[in-house]
């Protein structure tokens, strides 16, 4: 599984997956609250398969993953409603008081989702199961989308503006803010936005500290939906003699 996701950097990232969360997430499918569809008769590559498939279509994520049996459960019905509500994806730890998901993103998920419904097109379709297309083939963000973006925000005062209060860092808050203006402008027009800042530099060094933070450009992946729409001239907006309406936009 991480070799899986490691092949797709968009998706191994600080606001999806990582190995620990792939770890909670296989255990949460050994227990019956997760429905006991790991067993330990199954081949890795059963595992595989019901893991992407779990990813791409089950309906749990919408109620709340608990890695707890359901006959020791200890979060009630009204602390997953408030993890929900709080965060985009919930995934609650033994414990039942902390949310291992708080970092995963709305974008995020849709693009996992995305892939692994790509997955198990390529399990059934390719040679050899897809064994090199899913696990020898690095899959780049560029080729992934239709259209993709470089914003540079070096030296932007908006992230040095940024208050060192917020939950997020100046990186993710900015991530929001592009994602939701995308968004707002493009509406049905595309499938997927994914924006993505990689705040830490490749190849950085601890010794070098953090004047590097930030350097590299914010990237933007745009998946567009049916020609049709993705096409079409846009006449919706607010009124032009409105002019709180018109800034909020600019």
């Amino acid at each position: 599984m991480q070799v899986w996701a490691r092949q797709r950097t968009s998706i191994y990232s600080h606001d999806c997956l990582n190995g620990y969360l792939i770890s909670a997430i296989l255990v949460f499918l050994t227990l019956d609250s997760g429905g006991s569809i790991i067993n330990r008769s199954m081949t890795t590559r059963q595992i595989f398969r019901v893991a992407i498939n779990f990813f791409a279509t089950s309906k749990m994520w919408s109620k709340g993953l608990v890695i707890q049996p359901m006959k020791k459960r200890t979060i009630s019905k009204e602390g997953i409603a408030h993890l929900l509500k709080t965060f985009d994806v919930a995934i609650c730890d033994v414990s039942g008081h902390v949310n291992l998901a708080f970092r995963m993103t709305k974008s995020a998920f849709s693009e996992l989702q995305d892939e692994a419904a790509c997955t198990l097109n390529c399990l059934d379709k390719c040679r050899d199961g897809g064994f090199e297309e899913l696990f020898m083939t690095k899959v780049d963000f560029g080729a992934k989308f239709d259209s993709c973006l470089r914003i540079n925000l070096k030296g932007n005062s908006k992230v040095t503006a940024l208050s060192f209060c917020s939950d997020d860092e100046s990186w993710r808050v900015l991530e929001k803010d592009v994602q939701s203006l995308l968004q707002q402008g493009l509406t049905d027009r595309t499938k997927m936005i994914r924006v993505l800042w990689r705040s830490t530099p490749s190849e950085w060094n601890i010794m070098d500290g953090f004047s590097e933070f930030g350097s590299s450009p914010l990237i933007v992946g745009v998946m567009l939906s049916l020609l049709e729409k993705s096409y079409s001239l846009v006449d919706i907006g607010p009124n032009p003699e409105n002019r709180d309406e018109v800034i909020s936009i600019l």
